[in-house]
């Protein structure tokens, strides 16, 4: 009984230092959320018009968006609240969208499928998310993540239990990389494409228009591909980095999968991303988006 109590007192003590890390891990995500929300709300949207988009673009929209949304993005003319309050979500319009999902992730080509659940938050104003994600490596061991972008800089960190560093990656290349994530996944929050500034169009064809994001002093592109139906079926680029020194940018494609009715929103049910390597296609995340909310200033 004697020696059980060192081994209980120590017990004790990682499992309080395991529950302080978690913690700390959770507040660092709940700042970034803070700040996507205030860059969500503290400066007045631009609304450009729906008619000045690709066709192809115009058509995808007049799909997805519910019809008293639609109706407002169809008058052109600024609400009353967009024209007395920046900060107002009286206007009809996501400013702020948060997502939930499910999913699997592979570390690398061949490797075993590992359980993920996230929550992801975005402004539709400013381009900025950040997500948070727990990826289950077995029975025991949970490695959470958090990837974000906000006002210019993007940055990847990965702690096993929440606790020993695993993973720490920023610079330009990560810049360019997540705000080609954010630019691949503004179809669950559509109206971004009408309100996010520094977008700049080309057409294409009748199946796929181009597109560029300026933000600061991160520049980015890539094609977005529609079906038949004109819904977004994915997003292409040559411009993304995996983050390896030295490595040239290698072409990466993120999917949507079927769309389905949210609250009268058509988004996409599933997200998939996809490297395109010289050996072959590496898919490397396969994502169910379980939730889809806008306007709510907080985490889950």
């Amino acid at each position: 009984m004697i020696v059980l109590i060192p081994v209980l007192i120590v017990l004790i003590g990682v499992l309080l230092y395991l529950y302080v890390q978690n913690h700390t891990f959770s507040s660092m995500i709940w700042e970034s959320v803070d700040r996507i929300a205030a860059l969500s709300t503290n400066s007045a949207p631009q609304r450009i018009p729906l008619e000045s988009l690709p066709e192809p673009m115009q058509r995808y929209l007049r799909r997805v968006l519910p019809a008293d949304v639609l109706a407002l993005v169809e008058s052109n003319a600024p609400t009353e609240a967009e024209e007395t309050e920046a900060s107002s979500f009286d206007n009809g319009l996501p400013l702020f969208a948060r997502m939930r999902h499910t999913g699997v992730f592979r570390m690398e080509a061949g490797a075993e499928a590992l359980p993920i659940a996230g929550e992801q938050y975005y402004s539709a104003v400013a381009p900025a998310f950040v997500w948070g994600a727990r990826l289950r490596m077995n029975a025991l061991l949970v490695t959470r993540i958090r990837d974000q972008y906000i006002e210019g800089k993007g940055s990847i960190l990965g702690k096993l239990l929440a606790a020993f560093p695993v993973l720490h990656m920023e610079g330009a290349r990560i810049d360019t990389g997540t705000l080609l994530r954010y630019l691949g996944e503004m179809p669950l929050f559509p109206t971004a494409f009408l309100t996010v500034e520094g977008l700049q169009w080309t057409t294409v064809d009748a199946s796929r228009v181009g597109v560029r994001l300026v933000h600061r002093d991160v520049n980015v592109g890539g094609e977005f591909h529609f079906d038949e139906q004109g819904d977004i079926i994915s997003f292409h680029s040559k411009e993304r980095f995996r983050g390896l020194e030295g490595e040239a940018p290698t072409p990466w494609t993120g999917r949507c999968g079927t769309y389905v009715d949210m609250d009268g929103w058509r988004l996409p049910s599933t997200l998939s991303a996809v490297w395109h390597l010289p050996e072959g296609d590496f898919e490397y995340g396969t994502f169910t988006v379980e939730h889809v909310d806008y306007n709510i200033l907080h985490s889950f």
